[in-house]
């Protein structure tokens, strides 16, 4: 809400308050709530800092203006402000954001939005605009590094400045696996509107393959039971020996080993908790890629879905200050699901993690 009004805020007072040029349209005008009501049938005009979407339920807009995009939570156009719009004839919005990132919510939305006919799709650059000084463009180029120079003022979509996954090659997308594997794994993040699933195997030198790899892009919650049967059937395919899950639901351990049972599944019913230290989780993927140890499955870089899962790793970024420097920290908001499923897997290998049955992984 501070971003939102130190961006817009002013700007409506100059048009509305008094003296403003506008000022004869408004009826009451509210500082302490962001909102001002007009004279007339005309619709009040509200500023709101949104993120995950809560702070509009409940209102009925005709049109919306959403602003730096990019940090909008995942899912909101379509589980909250679409549904709200929806409600009025001839509604409209306008979206505004700068990329960051092809496994960003704002990269979703501009792909799908592309192919809609009911979206007008514009992509502009900073040179576009006539207002912005054109020597102040080119002292940008010679100082910032040539990705953030990209994503910052021609708009595009690189992988964002922090990039978490930094050793991950073009080299390490295999389009050829080996024919058999020493051993398979599973891990599972739950998530509550993107829960994921990953399998990796393990060739007879000791190279990890990610051989598949699974999450919901509906938006919606997941029942547990939709999950679980999406467990099964990669278990079953790829005759997992264990499943590594997220430590954070201890029940949803226990109903995939309850499906396991079942389906006369070995390797589900060995679901356990995963190694869950996320920075030395990250450390031993980038090691792994690092030595040539891991590689992904081409297949899983031309997924017929928003954001391959190659794509969501070498987006997979550090967050930054209110300064711009990067911390040495995960950025929330990010689609980061089956990555997080890859860390539970390595991780708990690597660190010989006791599963909680009394075996090594």
């Amino acid at each position: 809400m501070k971003q939102a009004i130190d961006i817009h805020w002013q700007a409506l007072l100059n048009a509305f308050d008094v003296g403003g040029s506008l000022r004869h349209w408004v009826k009451k005008l509210d500082k302490s709530r962001y909102r001002i009501d007009f004279i007339g049938d005309r619709p009040s005009l509200m500023l709101r800092g949104v993120h995950n979407g809560e702070a509009l339920r409940g209102i009925n807009p005709v049109w919306a203006g959403c602003d730096e995009f990019q940090d909008f939570g995942h899912g909101f156009w379509d589980t909250v402000l679409l549904p709200a719009l929806g409600r009025n004839r001839n509604y409209s919005a306008t979206v505004i954001g700068t990329p960051k990132g092809k496994g960003s919510y704002f990269h979703k939305f501009c792909t799908e939005a592309q192919e809609d006919p009911d979206f007008f799709y514009l992509h502009q650059t900073t040179a576009d605009n006539p207002h912005f000084p054109k020597e102040n463009i080119e002292s940008a180029r010679r100082r910032m590094p040539k990705k953030l120079f990209q994503q910052e003022f021609e708009a595009s979509w690189e992988s964002f400045s922090g990039q978490i996954f930094e050793h991950l090659q073009d080299h390490h997308i295999a389009d050829e696996l080996p024919k058999a594997f020493r051993t398979t794994w599973m891990a599972c993040d739950w998530g509550d509107t993107h829960p994921a699933l990953v399998v990796v195997g393990q060739s007879a030198d000791g190279i990890y393959y990610v051989l598949d790899a699974w999450h919901s892009t509906t938006g919606l919650t997941v029942p547990i039971d939709d999950h679980v049967s999406k467990a099964v059937e990669l278990a079953r395919k790829w005759n997992v020996r264990r499943v590594f899950c997220d430590p954070s639901r201890p029940a949803s351990i226990l109903e995939f080993r309850k499906a396991g049972k079942k389906h006369s599944i070995e390797g589900l019913q060995r679901s356990v908790k995963a190694f869950n230290r996320i920075k030395e989780g990250i450390q031993v993927v980038n090691s792994f890629f690092y030595q040539d140890k891991l590689y992904i499955s081409s297949e899983l870089s031309n997924e017929a879905e928003e954001v391959s899962f190659v794509d969501e790793l070498r987006s997979y970024h550090r967050a930054v200050d209110k300064d711009g420097n990067v911390k040495d920290e995960v950025a929330p908001g990010q689609v980061d699901h089956r990555s997080d499923s890859l860390r539970y897997c390595l991780a708990s290998l690597q660190f010989n993690h006791l599963t909680g049955d009394g075996h090594n992984p």
